[in-house]
């Protein structure tokens, strides 16, 4: 049995090509050599967590979607502001982003503007959050963008459903 694997965990006979009902947490072994974290790597591979940005300089509110979203098997990242936001737009690569409107240095209407010139896959990946109903500034520029606008205070079901939607349409 030279190409047998020792496993320390039943999680790691899964790299044989068993099924196993464990997570692993410690090293695997081939032949008594450290070899890494292979599965660990390919179960997040296989997994895929669709990554969202939220874009909020309410940190506390921004927070608090962060923290529901994760509870629902997404993967998330903060901005405060339109300018940390392209940031990390141009750097990480994410499926969906909720964008306050109104925040300091670079409102959430110039932050998808910019986006749709730099990453122009991700216009069409923008839920808008909003306390400003009926802004005149706003309302022209929603109207022109067609994407989807949550008033605040957004209802829980509300926001889970508008990001499922639209990781179903991008799918």
């Amino acid at each position: 049995m030279n190409n047998a694997c020792w496993p320390k965990s039943p999680v790691v006979s899964v790299v044989c090509g068993l099924s196993f009902k464990q997570k692993w947490n410690g090293p695997m072994t081939r032949r008594g050599d450290v070899v890494g974290s292979i599965l660990m790597e390919e179960q997040s591979s296989a997994v895929q967590q669709k990554h969202v940005l939220v874009v909020d300089d309410n940190v506390e509110l921004a927070q608090t979607y962060k923290e529901l979203l994760e509870a629902h098997g997404y993967r998330v990242s903060l901005a405060a502001n339109g300018v940390l936001a392209l940031k990390l737009v141009l750097d990480t690569e994410v499926g969906a982003i909720l964008c306050d409107l109104g925040m300091p240095q670079l409102e959430g209407d110039m932050f998808y503007v910019t986006v749709e010139r730099v990453r122009p896959h991700l216009a069409r990946r923008f839920i808008f959050l909003t306390g400003h109903v009926g802004h005149p500034k706003y309302e022209a520029f929603l109207k022109q963008t067609a994407a989807p606008v949550l008033y605040k205070p957004v209802f829980i079901d509300n926001l889970l459903d508008a990001v499922r939607r639209l990781f179903a349409q991008t799918s």
